[in-house]
């Protein structure tokens, strides 16, 4: 149960707030897969990643990680902080490794279960502001 999360005074079960976002981000085009990621490569000018038996390629890659750690060590993230479980990342959200994002645990840094409005917001507007070359502003008009 997920208690105090904004538009929903009573709270929210974790699978129907996970399946309200999933129907959300379908409706923008987004292939939603909860396959298990097996591998993540730097490759040219992007990204390539292992996963179901498929290898699927991106631009940008968003580490958004509770524990798990060894996708960041594969691509050569270093890992610090307490119990060196936690990659660091500038300002913006950026890794070490270019083009490479981390958002919500595995930053080390304050973390809420509104990620979307909060951590992972700011990176995804930072890629959105590269993609385009300028300022960009996630709302309606």
């Amino acid at each position: 149960m997920v208690n105090n999360y904004l538009g929903f005074p009573d709270g929210i079960g974790g699978a129907e707030l996970l399946e309200l976002g999933r129907r959300q981000v379908e409706r923008f085009g987004v292939d939603v897969r909860a396959d298990r990621v097996h591998a993540a490569a730097s490759e040219g000018d992007g990204f390539s990643i292992d996963v179901a038996g498929e290898r699927v390629t991106c631009r940008y890659l968003v580490l958004a990680s509770n524990k798990r750690t060894d996708l960041a060590t594969a691509l050569g993230l270093v890992l610090g902080g307490f119990g060196n479980k936690f990659v660091t990342v500038d300002s913006a959200g950026l890794t070490a490794v270019p083009d490479c994002y981390a958002v919500g645990r595995i930053t080390g840094l304050p973390s809420q279960a509104a990620i979307s409005a909060g951590d992972g917001a700011r990176v995804a507007i930072g890629i959105v502001q590269r993609i385009r070359g300028g300022y960009y502003v996630d709302h309606d008009v």
